[in-house]
């Protein structure tokens, strides 16, 4: 006999919408995370902090990345200067993406996670349910 996981538990529930709020980044970035974080009134403080996590996080990557490719257009006709600027801001643009499935991954097994540097802007640490 197969051990099976309870679903439908508030504990879950939250713990998968934590995950959603750093993996929605890849479909619509800040859109997910601050969905969940706006909806999530009476949740789980970790659901909250979850979320207003991968908001600002993902904030913060879009700026960054539409920053660099600003930056590759403009330096664009100086081709040694805007096309390792457009790769360099496509790295990062598939950094960031992979440090938000980790996070999601952390999140959903209930883990502590706090993005670096973005836990100092967002109240409280990344507590476990």
């Amino acid at each position: 006999m197969a051990a099976t996981k309870k679903t439908g538990t508030a504990g879950e529930d939250d713990l998968l919408l934590a995950s959603i709020a750093h993996i929605g980044g890849l479909f619509i970035p800040v859109v997910v995370p601050l969905l969940i974080w706006v909806t999530a009134k009476r949740s789980s403080r970790y659901r909250i902090l979850q979320a207003k996590q991968a908001t600002v996080y993902q904030l913060t990557v879009v700026a960054v990345v539409l920053a660099l490719m600003a930056a590759s257009t403009l330096l664009s006709p100086l081709v040694c200067l805007g096309a390792p600027t457009f790769i360099f801001a496509l790295v990062v643009g598939f950094g960031a993406v992979v440090y938000g499935f980790y996070g999601g991954y952390q999140a959903y097994l209930g883990r502590p996670f706090s993005y670096r540097y973005v836990n100092q802007l967002v109240d409280g640490n990344a507590q476990a349910p």
